[in-house]
């Protein structure tokens, strides 16, 4: 999720407030900067987040976290990406097993978000959370119901670790030139109709 603000301290905001629901934002792109005609006198950069600065509308690079005294007016923050663990929830509905029953999947993982200079840029200016957010979708529901379709239903409960496996695999190698990093995931739900199951 991606989040618009004014500036620093409203980023920060909008971001927090946006993680206490069941959105998790991770950037926040920033609009201006306030301040006199010539500087600001005192402007902090909040701990955290991996802060990106423009100076007349060119990458400067990644500020540091605290006050920067009589911060030009020539530069601005550009956007803010969150430094924590992405908790990110998949579900995907009737995906066919080789025997051509239905089964619904659920899958949770965690990622972080790139931390240097320019996987930064290539991820803001590049890719974006809108769009990642999209690849990203798509890629977990082809990964799954690709992965479903060469298994038997009696074995989809036995490979979920397998699931598992593939999937954080693939997408690590998806995403990488975004330098995003996949930590864990895990199947947390395998959903199959009631009398199938009855069955097994």
């Amino acid at each position: 999720m991606q989040v618009s603000a004014d500036n620093l301290e409203d980023a920060a905001a909008k971001m927090a407030e946006a993680n206490a629901g069941s959105n998790q934002c991770i950037i926040a792109m920033v609009k201006r900067s306030y301040g006199c005609c010539c500087f600001d006198i005192k402007f902090d950069v909040p701990a955290g987040f991996i802060v990106m600065e423009e100076s007349c509308g060119k990458s400067t690079g990644i500020m540091t976290a605290g006050a920067n005294w009589c911060y030009c007016a020539n530069k601005r923050v550009a956007c803010m990406l969150t430094k924590n663990m992405v908790q990110y929830d998949a579900p995907v509905q009737r995906c066919p097993t080789k025997d051509n029953a239905y089964v619904d999947i659920d899958i949770h993982f965690t990622f972080r978000l790139p931390q240097q200079k320019t996987d930064v840029h290539n991820f803001v200016y590049k890719l974006g959370a809108g769009r990642f957010d999209e690849l990203l979708a798509a890629e977990v529901e082809e990964n799954i119901r690709d992965f479903i379709q060469g298994v038997w239903l009696v074995n989809v409960f036995d490979l979920k670790s397998d699931m598992a496996t593939k999937m954080m695999t693939q997408l690590n190698k998806k995403f990488s030139e975004y330098a995003i990093i996949f930590e864990q995931c895990n199947v947390t739900n395998v959903i199959v109709n009631p009398h199938l199951q009855y069955a097994l």
